[in-house]
């Protein structure tokens, strides 16, 4: 029993790699193609030129930087200074033994260091908790904007679980995680960072979210009740990215707190 617990937690942090297949110049925008150190992992990204603060764009589990392009393409017609970057042991970052969500804050904060200056964290899914809870905890972000995050990193793991686990032992996986990683899970739960810091927060999320529900980022909401969420009908996971409603909204946002 041991040996096979083991196995199906490394099954659970083994993501997805898959590089991307095109840059940003397909877009028709100008970028640099970057490298920096995060924890002494080599980690890839990509650099536009334009007006501060730096907006910096995290992807989720198993995904990579590309993911961004719709969101990329009309902030570049605003003139925006954007690093979007392949997290450890995804894209075309270095591969490690194993991804969690405490590799996705670490990077943020080495993103923040490259860059050297004010930032905004735009972050999807997991991409989108880790920079909340980066974002709360780093006087150097100004603003953050969160597509589709979870609240407690504990839950979802169980959701990832699915209906194969039986629920009695879920909470004994969760313990051994715990142990193997040496994370204390509940420590890294945007629910527990959220409004530790005064800072806006634009939460947006898919009515039709089924890979993390729309009630998480409620409840990130009723954990602070001055951030905004704009819920977006007709949207999935992966299908938000690219909603027009949801980057207006989010072009917004970026106006009024950039002034």
């Amino acid at each position: 029993m041991g040996n096979n617990l083991r196995k199906l937690i490394e099954l659970f942090f083994e993501n997805p790699r898959t590089k991307p297949s095109l840059t940003p110049s397909s877009l028709g925008i100008e970028f640099e193609d970057v490298k920096f150190k995060s924890q002494g992992r080599a980690i890839q990204g990509w650099l536009t030129d334009g007006a501060g603060p730096f907006l910096i764009m995290t992807h989720g589990w198993g995904a990579n930087a590309e993911v961004f392009f719709p969101i990329m393409s009309h902030l570049t017609l605003l003139n925006y200074k954007m690093l979007a970057f392949d997290v450890s042991n995804h894209g075309r970052s270095e591969e490690i033994s194993s991804t969690t969500i405490k590799t996705f804050v670490e990077d943020i904060r080495s993103a923040i260091d490259f860059c050297g200056e004010e930032a905004i964290l735009i972050g999807h899914s997991m991409g989108a908790a880790a920079s909340i809870i980066a974002g709360n905890s780093d006087e150097r972000v100004k603003a953050i904007v969160s597509i589709s995050s979870f609240c407690s990193t504990q839950e979802i793991i169980k959701k990832m679980m699915g209906s194969f686990v039986p629920n009695i032992l879920k909470g004994k996986i969760l313990g051994k995680i715990e142990k193997i990683t040496g994370l204390d899970l509940e420590q890294f739960a945007p629910c527990n960072f959220v409004c530790k810091r005064s800072l806006p927060l634009l939460l947006i999320h898919g009515k039709l979210d089924t890979t993390v529900p729309l009630e998480d980022s409620k409840r990130i909401k009723g954990k602070c009740p001055g951030v905004e969420l704009e819920i977006i009908d007709g949207e999935d996971h992966m299908s938000i990215l690219s909603n027009e409603k949801s980057i207006r909204r989010i072009e917004k946002f970026l106006r009024e707190v950039t002034g």
